[in-house]
Protein backbone atom coordinates (compact mmCIF):
# COMPACT_ATOMS: atom_id res chain seq x y z
CA UNK A 1 0.00 0.00 0.00
CA UNK A 2 0.89 3.39 -0.72
CA UNK A 3 0.14 7.22 1.23
CA UNK A 4 0.43 9.52 -1.04
CA UNK A 5 0.75 13.53 0.20
CA UNK A 6 0.50 12.76 3.73
CA UNK A 7 2.94 13.31 6.08
CA UNK A 8 1.79 11.32 9.28
CA UNK A 9 1.27 7.95 9.33
CA UNK A 10 -1.18 6.45 11.59
CA UNK A 11 -1.54 3.54 13.79
CA UNK A 12 -4.37 1.68 15.60
CA UNK A 13 -4.43 -0.51 18.46
CA UNK A 14 -7.48 -2.21 19.43
CA UNK A 15 -7.70 -4.59 21.85
CA UNK A 16 -11.10 -6.02 20.82
CA UNK A 17 -11.73 -6.03 17.67
CA UNK A 18 -9.16 -5.33 14.14
CA UNK A 19 -9.72 -2.17 12.29
CA UNK A 20 -11.43 -1.74 8.92
CA UNK A 21 -11.09 0.97 6.29
CA UNK A 22 -14.56 1.96 6.80
CA UNK A 23 -14.25 2.95 10.78
CA UNK A 24 -11.63 4.45 9.70
CA UNK A 25 -12.92 6.35 6.88
CA UNK A 26 -15.67 7.15 8.84
CA UNK A 27 -13.96 9.11 12.26
CA UNK A 28 -11.04 10.77 9.65
CA UNK A 29 -8.90 11.36 12.49
CA UNK A 30 -6.32 14.29 11.94
CA UNK A 31 -7.89 15.17 8.85
CA UNK A 32 -6.02 12.53 6.62
CA UNK A 33 -6.47 11.82 2.81
CA UNK A 34 -6.63 8.43 1.90
CA UNK A 35 -7.54 6.25 -1.55
CA UNK A 36 -10.98 4.16 -0.44
CA UNK A 37 -9.57 1.51 -2.39
CA UNK A 38 -5.65 1.42 -0.94
CA UNK A 39 -6.67 2.31 2.63
CA UNK A 40 -4.27 3.82 5.12
CA UNK A 41 -1.63 1.88 6.23
CA UNK A 42 -2.54 0.22 9.58
CA UNK A 43 0.06 -1.39 11.28
CA UNK A 44 -1.19 -3.96 15.02
CA UNK A 45 0.80 -2.61 17.87
CA UNK A 46 0.67 -4.33 21.34
CA UNK A 47 -1.55 -2.14 24.06
CA UNK A 48 -0.03 0.88 25.50
CA UNK A 49 -2.29 1.52 28.11
CA UNK A 50 -3.57 -1.07 31.08
CA UNK A 51 -7.12 -2.89 30.94
CA UNK A 52 -9.08 -2.90 27.78
CA UNK A 53 -9.18 0.48 27.17
CA UNK A 54 -8.33 1.30 23.08
CA UNK A 55 -5.49 3.60 21.94
CA UNK A 56 -3.71 4.77 18.85
CA UNK A 57 -0.53 5.80 17.68
CA UNK A 58 0.38 8.79 15.31
CA UNK A 59 3.60 9.09 13.78
CA UNK A 60 5.34 12.55 13.33
CA UNK A 61 8.82 14.41 13.33
CA UNK A 62 9.78 16.93 15.67
CA UNK A 63 12.06 20.56 14.60
CA UNK A 64 15.39 18.25 14.81
CA UNK A 65 13.81 15.84 12.24
CA UNK A 66 13.68 13.47 15.02
CA UNK A 67 11.20 10.60 14.79
CA UNK A 68 8.02 11.31 17.20
CA UNK A 69 5.32 8.72 18.25
CA UNK A 70 2.26 10.35 19.87
CA UNK A 71 -0.17 7.79 21.78
CA UNK A 72 -3.66 8.42 22.02
CA UNK A 73 -6.55 7.25 24.42
CA UNK A 74 -9.38 5.67 21.40
CA UNK A 75 -12.56 7.06 24.03
CA UNK A 76 -11.82 10.49 23.97
CA UNK A 77 -8.70 11.36 21.45
CA UNK A 78 -6.72 12.22 24.97
CA UNK A 79 -2.95 12.22 24.62
CA UNK A 80 -1.16 10.14 26.61
CA UNK A 81 2.73 9.35 25.66
CA UNK A 82 4.83 11.27 23.41
CA UNK A 83 7.94 8.93 22.50
CA UNK A 84 11.06 10.68 20.67
CA UNK A 85 13.56 8.50 18.79
CA UNK A 86 16.65 10.28 18.70
CA UNK A 87 19.05 9.39 15.44
CA UNK A 88 21.48 7.96 17.86
CA UNK A 89 19.44 5.41 18.96
CA UNK A 90 18.44 6.77 22.42
CA UNK A 91 14.78 7.50 22.90
CA UNK A 92 13.15 10.00 24.98
CA UNK A 93 9.12 8.51 26.14
CA UNK A 94 7.06 11.49 28.10
CA UNK A 95 4.05 10.13 29.83
CA UNK A 96 0.78 12.42 29.97
CA UNK A 97 -1.85 13.25 32.50
CA UNK A 98 -4.90 12.82 29.84
CA UNK A 99 -6.98 15.93 28.78
CA UNK A 100 -3.92 18.01 29.29
CA UNK A 101 -0.43 18.55 28.06
CA UNK A 102 1.18 17.71 31.49
CA UNK A 103 3.76 15.24 31.77
CA UNK A 104 3.60 13.33 34.63
CA UNK A 105 6.79 11.21 34.46
CA UNK A 106 9.62 10.73 31.50
CA UNK A 107 12.18 8.18 30.49
CA UNK A 108 15.04 7.74 28.62
CA UNK A 109 16.50 4.82 27.05
CA UNK A 110 19.96 4.02 24.96
CA UNK A 111 20.02 2.32 22.21
CA UNK A 112 20.07 -1.27 23.91
CA UNK A 113 16.80 -0.50 25.54
CA UNK A 114 18.54 -0.02 28.61
CA UNK A 115 16.98 3.02 31.00
CA UNK A 116 19.22 5.75 31.67
CA UNK A 117 17.15 8.28 32.97
CA UNK A 118 13.77 8.87 35.09
CA UNK A 119 12.01 11.76 35.88
CA UNK A 120 8.84 12.67 38.02
CA UNK A 121 7.10 16.16 38.02
CA UNK A 122 4.54 17.88 40.35
CA UNK A 123 0.97 17.02 40.64
CA UNK A 124 0.54 20.77 41.13
CA UNK A 125 0.82 23.77 39.20
CA UNK A 126 3.14 24.93 37.89
CA UNK A 127 3.68 21.19 37.16
CA UNK A 128 7.57 21.22 36.96
CA UNK A 129 9.98 18.52 37.54
CA UNK A 130 10.44 16.87 40.85
CA UNK A 131 12.17 14.31 40.88
CA UNK A 132 15.21 12.71 37.92
CA UNK A 133 17.35 9.85 38.17
CA UNK A 134 20.12 8.83 35.91
CA UNK A 135 21.41 5.75 35.08
CA UNK A 136 24.86 4.15 33.94
CA UNK A 137 24.84 4.08 30.51
CA UNK A 138 26.58 0.31 30.42
CA UNK A 139 26.03 -1.32 34.08
CA UNK A 140 22.44 0.38 34.34
CA UNK A 141 23.52 1.10 37.63
CA UNK A 142 22.06 4.34 39.61
CA UNK A 143 24.48 7.29 39.02
CA UNK A 144 23.23 10.21 40.43
CA UNK A 145 19.80 11.07 42.26
CA UNK A 146 18.54 15.00 41.39
CA UNK A 147 15.49 16.65 43.47
CA UNK A 148 13.94 19.74 42.22
CA UNK A 149 11.38 22.44 43.43
CA UNK A 150 8.25 23.20 41.87
CA UNK A 151 8.71 25.46 38.93
CA UNK A 152 12.67 25.66 39.15
CA UNK A 153 14.48 24.25 36.24
CA UNK A 154 17.98 23.75 38.48
CA UNK A 155 18.36 21.22 40.70
CA UNK A 156 18.33 22.12 44.35
CA UNK A 157 19.81 18.78 45.80
CA UNK A 158 21.95 15.83 44.40
CA UNK A 159 23.23 12.73 45.38
CA UNK A 160 25.82 10.85 42.95
CA UNK A 161 27.29 7.30 42.95
CA UNK A 162 30.63 6.28 41.76
CA UNK A 163 32.29 3.23 43.08
CA UNK A 164 31.04 2.70 45.97
CA UNK A 165 31.28 6.43 46.61
CA UNK A 166 28.13 9.12 47.51
CA UNK A 167 28.51 12.59 47.01
CA UNK A 168 25.60 15.20 48.21
CA UNK A 169 25.70 18.15 46.63
CA UNK A 170 23.28 21.29 47.83
CA UNK A 171 22.93 23.51 44.58
CA UNK A 172 22.11 26.98 43.95
CA UNK A 173 21.66 28.22 40.79
CA UNK A 174 22.49 24.76 39.72
CA UNK A 175 25.76 25.72 41.34
CA UNK A 176 27.47 22.96 44.22
CA UNK A 177 27.06 25.57 47.48
CA UNK A 178 27.74 22.72 49.78
CA UNK A 179 28.96 18.97 49.13
CA UNK A 180 30.09 15.89 51.39
CA UNK A 181 31.40 12.91 50.06
CA UNK A 182 30.85 9.72 51.43
CA UNK A 183 33.40 6.44 51.69
CA UNK A 184 31.98 2.95 50.42
CA UNK A 185 32.07 2.03 53.86
CA UNK A 186 29.68 5.11 54.93
CA UNK A 187 32.51 7.11 56.93
CA UNK A 188 32.82 10.80 55.68
CA UNK A 189 35.56 11.82 53.39
CA UNK A 190 35.59 15.42 52.26
CA UNK A 191 32.93 18.31 53.30
CA UNK A 192 32.66 21.76 51.42
CA UNK A 193 30.87 24.16 52.79
CA UNK A 194 30.06 27.97 52.59
CA UNK A 195 31.73 30.37 55.49
CA UNK A 196 31.59 34.10 55.98
CA UNK A 197 35.03 35.75 56.33
CA UNK A 198 36.54 39.43 56.47
CA UNK A 199 36.38 38.64 52.71
CA UNK A 200 32.52 37.73 52.68
CA UNK A 201 31.88 34.41 51.37
CA UNK A 202 34.51 31.99 51.20
CA UNK A 203 34.47 28.21 51.07
CA UNK A 204 35.70 25.73 53.46
CA UNK A 205 36.87 22.23 52.47
CA UNK A 206 37.76 19.70 55.24
CA UNK A 207 38.95 16.29 54.44
CA UNK A 208 38.37 13.55 56.50
CA UNK A 209 40.42 10.32 57.35
CA UNK A 210 38.16 7.28 57.73
CA UNK A 211 38.98 7.39 61.84
CA UNK A 212 37.09 10.57 61.54
CA UNK A 213 40.32 12.82 62.00
CA UNK A 214 40.77 16.23 60.13
CA UNK A 215 43.20 14.99 57.64
CA UNK A 216 43.71 18.63 55.76
CA UNK A 217 41.67 21.87 56.25
CA UNK A 218 41.56 24.32 53.30
CA UNK A 219 39.77 27.63 52.28
CA UNK A 220 38.60 28.45 48.51
CA UNK A 221 36.59 31.58 46.79
CA UNK A 222 34.78 29.10 45.29
CA UNK A 223 32.97 25.92 45.98
CA UNK A 224 35.09 23.68 43.36
CA UNK A 225 38.41 26.08 43.36
CA UNK A 226 41.74 24.86 41.86
CA UNK A 227 44.04 27.47 43.88
CA UNK A 228 43.50 27.15 47.80
CA UNK A 229 43.80 30.61 49.39
CA UNK A 230 45.01 28.31 52.49
CA UNK A 231 45.27 24.90 53.20
CA UNK A 232 46.72 23.54 56.50
CA UNK A 233 48.14 19.40 56.91
CA UNK A 234 46.98 17.96 60.29
CA UNK A 235 48.63 15.13 62.17
CA UNK A 236 47.46 11.77 62.96
CA UNK A 237 45.00 13.33 66.52
CA UNK A 238 43.59 15.56 63.72
CA UNK A 239 43.69 18.59 65.68
CA UNK A 240 48.12 19.46 65.38
CA UNK A 241 49.17 21.58 62.27
CA UNK A 242 52.35 20.13 60.76
CA UNK A 243 52.13 22.13 57.50
CA UNK A 244 50.46 25.05 56.32
CA UNK A 245 50.54 26.44 52.34
CA UNK A 246 48.78 30.31 52.01
CA UNK A 247 48.82 33.08 49.84
CA UNK A 248 50.25 35.74 51.77
CA UNK A 249 49.68 39.96 51.75
CA UNK A 250 52.73 40.28 49.19
CA UNK A 251 50.52 37.36 46.62
CA UNK A 252 53.11 35.12 47.10
CA UNK A 253 52.24 31.56 48.03
CA UNK A 254 54.24 30.33 51.30
CA UNK A 255 54.82 26.93 52.68
CA UNK A 256 55.50 26.04 56.25
CA UNK A 257 56.24 22.90 57.99
CA UNK A 258 56.37 22.41 61.60
CA UNK A 259 57.71 21.45 64.49
CA UNK A 260 55.88 19.16 67.09
CA UNK A 261 55.27 22.72 69.37
CA UNK A 262 54.26 24.42 66.29
CA UNK A 263 57.00 26.71 65.56
CA UNK A 264 58.39 26.59 61.52
CA UNK A 265 60.65 24.10 60.80
CA UNK A 266 60.57 25.09 56.96
CA UNK A 267 59.21 28.08 55.24
CA UNK A 268 59.69 27.96 50.77
CA UNK A 269 58.42 30.96 49.46
CA UNK A 270 56.55 30.85 45.42
CA UNK A 271 56.08 33.56 43.30
CA UNK A 272 52.34 31.35 42.42
CA UNK A 273 51.26 28.08 43.29
CA UNK A 274 53.21 25.12 41.14
CA UNK A 275 55.88 27.60 40.10
CA UNK A 276 59.66 27.41 40.93
CA UNK A 277 60.64 28.11 44.65
CA UNK A 278 62.40 32.06 45.07
CA UNK A 279 63.52 31.44 48.76
CA UNK A 280 63.88 28.46 51.53
CA UNK A 281 64.23 29.33 55.25
CA UNK A 282 65.58 26.69 57.62
CA UNK A 283 64.99 26.71 61.37
CA UNK A 284 67.17 24.93 64.32
CA UNK A 285 65.66 23.82 67.32
CA UNK A 286 65.63 27.04 68.71
CA UNK A 287 63.72 28.98 66.01
CA UNK A 288 66.93 30.42 64.90
CA UNK A 289 67.57 30.55 61.14
CA UNK A 290 70.29 28.16 60.32
CA UNK A 291 69.96 28.09 56.45
CA UNK A 292 68.50 30.80 54.05
CA UNK A 293 69.01 30.49 50.27
CA UNK A 294 67.44 32.77 47.59
CA UNK A 295 66.87 31.41 43.69
CA UNK A 296 66.64 33.19 40.86
CA UNK A 297 64.25 32.79 37.78
CA UNK A 298 66.56 29.81 36.21
CA UNK A 299 66.99 28.22 39.37
CA UNK A 300 71.00 29.58 40.39
CA UNK A 301 71.12 30.55 43.95
CA UNK A 302 71.64 34.09 44.35
CA UNK A 303 71.35 34.82 47.94
CA UNK A 304 72.38 31.87 50.76
CA UNK A 305 73.39 32.12 54.20
CA UNK A 306 74.27 29.70 56.65
CA UNK A 307 74.38 31.05 60.33
CA UNK A 308 77.63 29.74 61.71
CA UNK A 309 76.30 29.95 65.46
CA UNK A 310 73.74 27.66 64.70
CA UNK A 311 73.03 24.35 67.26
CA UNK A 312 72.29 23.06 63.65
CA UNK A 313 75.25 22.80 62.42
CA UNK A 314 77.67 19.61 63.02
CA UNK A 315 81.40 19.25 62.07
CA UNK A 316 82.89 19.28 58.95
CA UNK A 317 85.14 15.91 58.58
CA UNK A 318 87.11 17.06 55.95
CA UNK A 319 89.27 13.64 56.71
CA UNK A 320 86.59 11.85 54.87
CA UNK A 321 87.01 13.93 51.57
CA UNK A 322 88.91 11.49 49.80
CA UNK A 323 86.99 11.21 45.89
CA UNK A 324 85.05 8.09 47.13
CA UNK A 325 81.11 8.14 48.91
CA UNK A 326 82.72 5.55 51.77
CA UNK A 327 80.88 6.97 54.75
CA UNK A 328 77.38 6.93 55.86
CA UNK A 329 75.96 10.03 54.32
CA UNK A 330 71.82 12.10 54.49
CA UNK A 331 70.48 14.62 51.84
CA UNK A 332 69.98 17.52 53.44
CA UNK A 333 67.37 20.50 53.91
CA UNK A 334 66.93 20.37 49.46
CA UNK A 335 65.03 17.82 48.13
CA UNK A 336 67.43 15.42 46.85
CA UNK A 337 66.61 11.85 48.00
CA UNK A 338 66.21 10.89 44.06
CA UNK A 339 69.49 11.30 43.95
CA UNK A 340 70.48 10.28 47.62
CA UNK A 341 68.77 6.34 46.86
CA UNK A 342 70.37 6.21 43.19
CA UNK A 343 73.76 6.72 44.77
CA UNK A 344 72.44 3.84 47.49
CA UNK A 345 71.86 1.79 44.76
CA UNK A 346 74.67 1.79 43.08
CA UNK A 347 76.99 1.58 45.91
CA UNK A 348 75.62 -1.77 46.43
CA UNK A 349 77.41 -3.14 43.07
CA UNK A 350 80.68 -3.31 41.61
CA UNK A 351 79.82 -1.82 38.42
CA UNK A 352 77.49 1.21 40.18
CA UNK A 353 81.04 1.75 42.64
CA UNK A 354 83.02 1.97 39.33
CA UNK A 355 80.93 4.84 37.69
CA UNK A 356 80.98 6.60 40.63
CA UNK A 357 84.75 6.45 41.51
CA UNK A 358 84.81 7.56 37.72
CA UNK A 359 82.75 10.44 38.61
CA UNK A 360 84.30 11.98 41.80
CA UNK A 361 87.96 12.89 42.02
CA UNK A 362 89.92 14.46 45.18
CA UNK A 363 92.64 16.31 44.66
CA UNK A 364 94.88 16.59 47.65
CA UNK A 365 97.18 19.20 46.42
CA UNK A 366 94.99 21.79 46.28
CA UNK A 367 91.90 20.41 48.39
CA UNK A 368 89.81 20.12 45.32
CA UNK A 369 86.71 17.85 43.92
CA UNK A 370 86.03 17.54 40.52
CA UNK A 371 82.47 15.97 39.81
CA UNK A 372 82.14 14.48 35.89
CA UNK A 373 79.10 13.72 34.57
CA UNK A 374 80.14 11.32 31.87
CA UNK A 375 76.63 11.19 30.11
CA UNK A 376 76.45 14.70 29.38
CA UNK A 377 80.01 15.26 28.71
CA UNK A 378 79.67 17.76 31.46
CA UNK A 379 82.30 18.62 34.48
CA UNK A 380 82.77 20.84 37.77
CA UNK A 381 85.43 21.04 40.72
CA UNK A 382 84.47 22.70 43.98
CA UNK A 383 86.85 24.12 46.58
CA UNK A 384 86.80 22.30 50.41
CA UNK A 385 85.04 25.74 51.30
CA UNK A 386 82.73 25.23 48.97
CA UNK A 387 81.85 21.73 50.10
CA UNK A 388 81.83 22.71 53.62
CA UNK A 389 79.34 25.59 52.94
CA UNK A 390 76.69 23.69 51.06
CA UNK A 391 76.96 20.98 54.00
CA UNK A 392 73.64 20.84 56.11
CA UNK A 393 71.74 22.28 52.60
CA UNK A 394 72.67 19.39 50.57
CA UNK A 395 74.23 16.52 52.09
CA UNK A 396 75.34 15.45 55.28
CA UNK A 397 78.28 12.85 56.09
CA UNK A 398 80.47 12.12 53.67
CA UNK A 399 81.69 15.04 52.06
CA UNK A 400 82.08 13.82 48.95
CA UNK A 401 78.68 12.95 48.20
CA UNK A 402 77.65 17.11 48.77
CA UNK A 403 80.72 17.22 46.52
CA UNK A 404 78.28 15.25 44.21
CA UNK A 405 75.41 16.69 44.72
CA UNK A 406 76.99 20.22 44.18
CA UNK A 407 77.87 19.02 40.90
CA UNK A 408 74.36 17.99 39.78
CA UNK A 409 73.23 21.16 41.61
CA UNK A 410 75.25 23.23 39.33
CA UNK A 411 74.38 21.38 36.42
CA UNK A 412 70.63 21.61 36.52
CA UNK A 413 71.08 25.13 36.98
CA UNK A 414 73.16 25.79 34.13
CA UNK A 415 71.63 23.33 31.30
CA UNK A 416 67.84 22.68 32.61
CA UNK A 417 67.58 26.10 34.88
CA UNK A 418 66.06 24.18 37.69
CA UNK A 419 66.60 24.06 41.38
CA UNK A 420 68.11 20.68 42.44
CA UNK A 421 64.83 20.46 44.37
CA UNK A 422 62.61 16.83 43.17
CA UNK A 423 63.66 14.87 40.20
CA UNK A 424 63.86 10.85 39.22
CA UNK A 425 66.48 8.35 38.77
CA UNK A 426 66.09 8.20 34.79
CA UNK A 427 67.80 12.07 35.06
CA UNK A 428 70.36 11.17 37.29
CA UNK A 429 71.19 7.76 35.41
CA UNK A 430 71.59 9.83 32.48
CA UNK A 431 73.34 12.57 33.52
CA UNK A 432 76.15 9.76 35.12
CA UNK A 433 75.97 7.14 32.08
CA UNK A 434 73.99 8.70 29.41
CA UNK A 435 71.36 5.78 29.56
CA UNK A 436 67.60 6.61 30.51
CA UNK A 437 65.99 4.07 33.52
CA UNK A 438 63.29 1.61 32.54
CA UNK A 439 60.64 3.26 34.32
CA UNK A 440 56.52 2.76 34.90
CA UNK A 441 56.70 7.26 34.41
CA UNK A 442 56.57 8.14 30.99
CA UNK A 443 56.84 11.59 30.32
CA UNK A 444 56.32 12.21 34.46
CA UNK A 445 53.19 10.54 34.57
CA UNK A 446 52.16 7.07 35.73
CA UNK A 447 52.32 5.07 32.80
CA UNK A 448 51.25 1.63 34.48
CA UNK A 449 50.62 0.01 38.08
CA UNK A 450 53.83 -1.88 39.63
CA UNK A 451 52.86 -5.48 39.41
CA UNK A 452 54.08 -9.11 40.51
CA UNK A 453 54.74 -9.47 36.98
CA UNK A 454 57.31 -6.48 36.73
CA UNK A 455 59.22 -7.47 39.85
CA UNK A 456 59.66 -10.85 38.95
CA UNK A 457 61.12 -9.37 36.03
CA UNK A 458 63.65 -7.10 37.67
CA UNK A 459 64.63 -10.15 40.50
CA UNK A 460 65.44 -11.85 37.50
CA UNK A 461 67.74 -9.35 36.38
CA UNK A 462 69.40 -8.00 39.31
CA UNK A 463 70.31 -11.92 39.85
CA UNK A 464 72.37 -11.83 36.83
CA UNK A 465 74.00 -7.98 36.21
CA UNK A 466 74.72 -5.20 37.94
CA UNK A 467 71.41 -2.50 38.39
CA UNK A 468 70.10 0.04 39.53
CA UNK A 469 66.74 -0.25 41.13
CA UNK A 470 65.40 2.27 42.69
CA UNK A 471 61.29 3.21 44.00
CA UNK A 472 59.00 5.96 45.28
CA UNK A 473 56.14 7.07 46.93
CA UNK A 474 53.08 8.66 46.28
CA UNK A 475 52.54 12.25 47.57
CA UNK A 476 50.81 12.55 50.71
CA UNK A 477 47.05 12.52 50.32
CA UNK A 478 43.92 11.16 52.40
CA UNK A 479 44.39 7.77 50.97
CA UNK A 480 47.73 7.67 50.54
CA UNK A 481 49.44 8.88 53.41
CA UNK A 482 51.47 6.50 55.84
CA UNK A 483 50.24 5.57 59.02
CA UNK A 484 52.07 6.11 62.06
CA UNK A 485 53.58 2.15 62.65
CA UNK A 486 54.72 3.04 58.53
CA UNK A 487 56.65 6.28 59.44
CA UNK A 488 57.91 4.36 62.61
CA UNK A 489 59.30 1.69 59.89
CA UNK A 490 60.69 4.64 57.57
CA UNK A 491 57.95 5.11 54.98
CA UNK A 492 57.52 8.44 54.25
CA UNK A 493 55.25 9.96 51.08
CA UNK A 494 57.22 11.62 48.32
CA UNK A 495 60.41 10.00 48.84
CA UNK A 496 62.54 7.65 46.89
CA UNK A 497 64.26 4.47 47.87
CA UNK A 498 66.90 2.29 47.18
CA UNK A 499 65.77 -1.46 46.32
CA UNK A 500 68.34 -4.19 47.76
CA UNK A 501 67.10 -7.35 46.48
CA UNK A 502 63.80 -8.72 45.42
CA UNK A 503 62.48 -12.02 46.57
CA UNK A 504 59.86 -14.62 45.74
CA UNK A 505 57.52 -13.36 48.75
CA UNK A 506 59.23 -9.80 49.67
CA UNK A 507 61.26 -6.57 48.23
CA UNK A 508 63.64 -5.41 50.66
CA UNK A 509 64.66 -1.72 50.08
CA UNK A 510 67.39 0.43 52.11
CA UNK A 511 66.08 3.95 53.16
CA UNK A 512 69.01 6.26 51.93
CA UNK A 513 69.35 8.61 54.71
CA UNK A 514 69.53 6.11 57.51
CA UNK A 515 70.75 2.71 55.26
CA UNK A 516 67.85 1.28 57.31
CA UNK A 517 66.66 -1.85 55.47
CA UNK A 518 63.01 -1.92 55.33
CA UNK A 519 61.47 -5.49 54.34
CA UNK A 520 58.10 -5.94 52.95
CA UNK A 521 55.75 -8.16 51.58
CA UNK A 522 55.36 -7.99 47.81
CA UNK A 523 51.32 -7.34 48.20
CA UNK A 524 52.27 -4.73 50.56
CA UNK A 525 54.90 -3.14 48.44
CA UNK A 526 52.66 -3.04 45.45
CA UNK A 527 49.68 -1.21 47.81
CA UNK A 528 52.53 1.23 49.30
CA UNK A 529 54.59 2.50 46.24
CA UNK A 530 53.64 4.00 42.95
CA UNK A 531 57.34 3.81 40.67
CA UNK A 532 59.96 2.10 39.94
CA UNK A 533 63.05 3.10 37.91
CA UNK A 534 65.59 0.34 36.75
CA UNK A 535 69.04 0.74 34.48
CA UNK A 536 71.44 -2.20 33.78
CA UNK A 537 74.63 -1.10 34.25
CA UNK A 538 77.16 -2.27 31.62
Amino acid sequence: MKIKNIKETLYLTNTETPASNSDIKSKRMFGAEFNEDDGIQVEKQEPQTAGTSKTYTKKTQDEAGNDVILTYRSKDNALISRKTIYSYGDTRTEYIKPGTNIVERAEEKNEHGVVILEEEYYSRAPFGKKESREFDRNSAELASVSLYKNGEDEAYFKTSYDNGYKTEMTLLDGEPEETTVYRPDGSMEQHIKPIMTNSGKQYQETVYRKDGTVFSQSLYNEPYGIISLEEKSYGFDGKTVIAKKYIGEDSQTYMENYNDDGSVRVREIYETPGSRMKERTVYDKNGEVFLHTEYGSDGEITKYYKNPDSVANKPFQEKLLNGQIDTSFKQGKAGTCYIASAIRSLILTDKGKEILNNSIKYDDTNDTSTISFKGVDKEYTFTKEEIAEAMGRLGTGDPDFTAFLLGYEQYRTEELHQTVDGGSAIEVMKVLIGKECDSNIIFGSLGYSLTDELLDSIQQKMADKDMMVTVGTPPRDVNTEFSEKDNQMGLANSHAYCVKQITGDSVILIEPNTDKEITLSREMFLEKFLSCFTAVLE
